[in-house]
Formats: C-alpha cells, structure tokens, sequence
C-alpha cells in the first residue's frame, strides 16, 4: 500500500471526528469561537463590505438554503456563506492563531452554518465540524507560514486567512455533508485550485481583504458540492512538488506540519481571542498602557487628599 498523502490523512479525520467524543475543552472553546464570530459579524454587517457581498448574493437569487445573519434572509448556502464571511470579517476583530498567524473563524464558521442549516445538522455536529475547519486550516497555516517557513506564504504577498481559509471551509462542509472520505479527499484536492487571496489590500487601503474570509467559506462549500458531483482534485494537493506548500511559498515549508500528531491536541485550543480592535501584536502593549493610565489615575486621586 502507498503511504498516504497528507490530504488523504487529513481526509480521514475529518470523516472521524466524533461530536461525542470531543473533551470539554475543545467544546468550550469551540463554542466560544462561534460565538465570538457571531458577535463580530452581527457589528459587521452595516459596513461597505458586506453590503456589496450581501447585494451581489441576493441579486443572483437561487434556492433558499441557509440564513444571512441580521435580516435572517434564506440565500443559497455558498452566498450565504460569503455575506456572512465577510462580515464576520470586515473588522478584523476575530480570533487570531498565533503559530501561523491567520485568522479561522470568519472563514471556518460561516461555513459551517450554512453548511449546518442546509443538512439539518445538529449543534454537536456543527461544532464539530468547526473543530474540524480549524485543524485543516491551522496544520496548512502552520506549514507554509510558521516554523521553519518562517512566514514564507506571507512574505510572497498571499493573506493566509483567504488562502488556508478554503481548506478550513471545505473540511467543515464535508463533515457536516458526511461526504465519504475519498470524496473529501477530492473536496480539498478541489479546494486548492480555488485557494486565492493578495495582502496588498491590508496596505493599500482598499476593501477587499475584508471579504477574504467570505471567499474562503463560500468557496470551501463550492469545492464540496464540486466534489459532491463527481469532479476530482489531486490526492497530494497540500504536499506534491507542484502543490499547494510548494506553489505558495519560496521553497520553505514544513510537510511535517500537515499532519504531526494529527488528532492528538486539536488546534482550536491555539485560537487567541482579542480584546482590543488592533492586531494581535498590539494586545499587551495596549493591556499595558491601560494599566499604567489606572495607576496614574489612582496616584493622582491619592494627591488630592494628602
């Protein structure tokens, strides 16, 4: 027998995972991170962003499939996605996976839900196909932008949260559409042609990166369905020489990082949430800053009494 590919280890624990076997942790946390997107893309909603995405989607019509937050509006479940995606992305508010420095949740999540509805999933099943889209997405994340890629896909110009994010969405869709696993192998092989996604709009001022995640979602769903159909993808997406690490990066990735104690630590757990508006790197400094402004505020009120 072959040795697997990395997509087709990653194929079979997304097929595996089990809702009732999940520790609490992992619940928890899974929980918090809808939540957290939910609350995020309620607030983005109104922003320029999500309403060309929500009027684009709308405008194309189709079957009613799943739900757009806010207006509880039914559009088919890729649209949704995509308005919902981007929403929960355009304040760039979301939680932050510091190893590789992408952001899962408004691609991950948004699919899931849409994927969810339209298969009359249960909660269990949802987030565990959450917990699913984050260990895709954060093991590609990890491989070709953290430890030895030392940021390799980020420094070629690519926004890792569009890029890994279709694989993150594709992994939550084909759980949740409990596609067997030789078509979810197919799924991501699909996936990584429609991997996309430039940083220079976190530069130059235009809008586009806030839609990023609203692609990725919407796009995991259509390589599912693709899959779904019968349309096949290359069984060595992630790892070939001409694959995705390889064709994203400047020759520095870590295939070990695809699937190195796969199933044994979910990384949902390295998702850091944030409490302040800013970039992650921005958290301490500014914790820091509140604290000193607390202090000198307290000094000053004990000198007006001595």
């Amino acid at each position: 027998m072959p040795t697997p590919t990395a997509t087709e280890r990653l194929a079979h624990f997304i097929h595996d995972i089990d809702p009732a076997k999940l520790p609490s942790a992992v619940r928890e946390q899974a929980t918090l991170c809808v939540l957290d997107a939910l609350g995020i893309a309620l607030a983005g909603m109104s922003e320029p962003s999500a309403r060309a995405a929500r009027a684009v989607a709308r405008n194309a019509g189709g079957r009613e499939e799943s739900r757009v937050l806010v207006s509880g509006e039914r559009l088919p479940a890729q649209a949704a996605a995509l308005v919902n995606g981007t929403a929960a992305f355009s304040h760039n508010f979301t939680d932050t996976t510091l190893t590789c420095i992408l952001h899962a949740a408004p691609a991950v999540v948004p699919a899931a839900l849409a994927a969810g509805e339209l298969a009359g999933a249960t909660g269990a099943e949802v987030l565990a196909a959450v917990v699913a889209g984050y260990e895709v997405m954060s093991r590609v994340g990890g491989a070709i932008n953290a430890g030895p890629a030392r940021l390799a896909h980020q420094k070629k110009g690519f926004h890792p949260t569009a890029t890994c994010g279709v694989f993150g969405a594709t992994a939550a869709a084909a759980r949740l559409w409990r596609l067997p696993v030789e078509t979810t192998v197919h799924a991501l092989g699909v996936a990584g042609s429609l991997a996309s996604g430039l940083s220079i709009s976190l530069r130059d001022g235009s809008d586009v990166w806030r839609a990023h995640a609203g692609f990725a979602a919407g796009q995991g769903l259509l390589a599912a369905r693709l899959a779904q159909e019968g349309l096949t993808g290359p069984r060595a997406v992630l790892d070939d020489p001409r694959g995705f690490c390889a064709a994203f990066t400047d020759g520095h990735y870590d295939l070990e990082a695809l699937t190195s104690g796969l199933g044994s630590r979910l990384l949902i757990l390295d998702a850091a949430f944030k409490l302040h508006n800013v970039a992650r790197v921005w958290a301490l400094p500014l914790d820091a800053l509140a604290i000193l402004r607390s202090m000198a505020s307290r000094d000053a009120t004990s000198s007006e009494w001595t």
